[in-house]
């Protein structure tokens, strides 16, 4: 797996360097047979260019904040089920 650091996805959407760094990395990571995991996502506009990207994951803010451990239980709880309703839907 291949991470691409916070600080290169909070300037994905405002800078060409950025947005170059980014495209370089997820390219890095396909003719490596890697995953790319983009550190850091906290605007939708982010999400969008590492999506046009194919960036494989994302992680940060905008998904969900820190969470305790009941509310982490909570959150994977209800993914839980949602999963299991849209496989037999």
């Amino acid at each position: 797996m291949l991470k691409i650091d916070q600080s290169f996805v909070s300037g994905v959407a405002e800078t060409k360097e950025s947005a170059a760094i980014v495209h370089t990395l997820v390219q890095l990571g396909k003719v490596l047979g890697l995953e790319t995991v983009a550190e850091g996502v906290e605007s939708d506009e982010q999400r969008k260019k590492l999506e046009a990207e194919n960036v494989n994951v994302g992680q940060g803010f905008l998904f969900a904040r820190p969470l305790d451990i009941p509310a982490m239980d909570e959150l994977l709880g209800s993914a839980a089920l949602k999963f299991a309703s849209d496989r037999a839907g």
